[in-house]
């Protein structure tokens, strides 16, 4: 299993590796990795130190990227046969009289 962009939520069915029955153990790796295809990137800046020169991350969003857990984590079950996603889509005629 795997997912990219930690920031936002995901979801993974994880039926087929637990033993039922049976203790399990849930573990997460995490990795705070900056590559051109994380979002939201931020930049990457050089900070001179005592020891060289160092590379630092320089934040444009609202949560810690340390490599952590940062909200919280939720395991739940779900009936055999269950409705997974809604989509509904609405329309306004031209005038703006009614809509559907």
């Amino acid at each position: 299993m795997g997912h990219e962009i930690g920031h936002l939520p995901f979801q993974h069915d994880i039926t087929s590796v637990l033993r039922f029955g049976g203790k399990n153990r849930v573990t997460v790796a995490v990795d705070n990795t900056l590559l051109q295809t994380t979002v939201p990137q931020g930049t990457l800046r050089d900070l001179n130190t005592d020891t060289g020169v160092k590379q630092i991350q320089a934040y444009t969003f609202d949560f810690f990227n340390y490599a952590g857990i940062h909200r919280s984590v939720h395991l739940y079950t779900t009936p055999t046969v269950y409705i997974d996603d809604i989509t509904i889509q609405t329309d306004v005629k031209e005038d703006g009289t009614t809509g559907e």
